[in-house]
């Protein structure tokens, strides 16, 4: 198998743009897939979609210790905008599997929701920073950047006593500055290899289907644990992904040693 090396992009005023998050006009989440994929993935054999179980019914199960993901094959599935109403049921069935996720969530919603967070955090998920109000921080002066991110990194540290380790931007969207000050707040920043465009795909099946169409080694796979549909999906997704071989992991097992400063797309995948 050819090596996936980790990507990263440090030069002075480069702007990534990748879909994924909604627009700041509208929204809106971009309507077209990732290149190269095309959206009759979604009409492979639907696998069976049920519904997470309760939080006192459910079942718990300890996470494997992390795998050497340049020996095996790793995926790191990724949920953005939350803590949401819906994030306790989407941990059931990680919690229930002993699998785990990583979560970018948001400075404000930590601080009415800190429970969720430490939960998320006592079950082994990975917890990185998603702003604290969502801004495009290419659009935003370095020191409401710095903010954004400062006060996210603060909640998450009063609930969990570990501030993140990496930031995903809002829209995908970055620049040599913005790395620049993540790099300065201890951040790696992260984007994704590819996903299932749940903000548009609207039902269980089909995001479980494009998921484990999608997967790659060393891929990170961008999600949003607001979406009902996508909650109903996580066990058929875990269960699909380790059918394929893939062991789950969070980002920063993904990559190994995420380094500050340093934006990545994707991990580690055996040669």
């Amino acid at each position: 198998m050819v090596r996936l090396p980790v990507k990263y992009l440090v030069a002075a005023g480069l702007v990534v743009l990748l879909a994924g998050c909604a627009t700041p006009a509208d929204s809106a989440e971009p309507t077209e897939p990732p290149p190269g994929v095309t959206q009759s993935a979604a009409t492979t054999s639907t696998p069976s979609v049920a519904p997470s179980p309760s939080a006192d019914s459910v079942t718990t199960s300890t996470p494997a210790a992390a795998p050497d993901c340049s020996v095996v094959n790793c995926v790191a599935i990724t949920y953005d905008d939350g803590p949401s109403p819906l994030t306790n049921q989407l941990l059931d069935a990680y919690i229930q599997r002993g699998a785990v996720a990583t979560f970018f969530v948001h400075g404000p919603k930590v601080a009415n929701d800190p429970a969720t967070v430490l939960r998320a955090f006592d079950a082994g998920m990975e917890i990185g920073n998603h702003s604290s109000n969502h801004p495009n921080l290419t659009l935003q002066s370095a020191d409401v950047v710095a903010q954004e991110i400062s006060d996210t990194q603060q909640e998450v540290a009063k609930v969990t006593g570990q501030a993140p380790r990496l930031l995903r931007p809002p829209y995908g969207e970055t620049s040599a500055t913005v790395n620049q000050i993540a790099g300065q707040q201890g951040l790696s920043v992260i984007n994704w290899t590819d996903g299932p465009a749940d903000w548009e795909n609207r039902d269980a099946a089909t995001v479980v289907n494009l998921t484990l169409a999608r997967v790659r080694p060393g891929a990170i796979i961008l999600m949003h644990d607001t979406h009902q549909w996508t909650v109903d999906a996580a066990p058929a997704i875990i269960d699909g992904l380790r059918q394929q071989g893939y062991e789950l992991v969070t980002v920063s097992q993904l990559i190994g040693n995420p380094q500050p400063g340093q934006f990545y797309t994707d991990g580690q995948a055996p040669a």
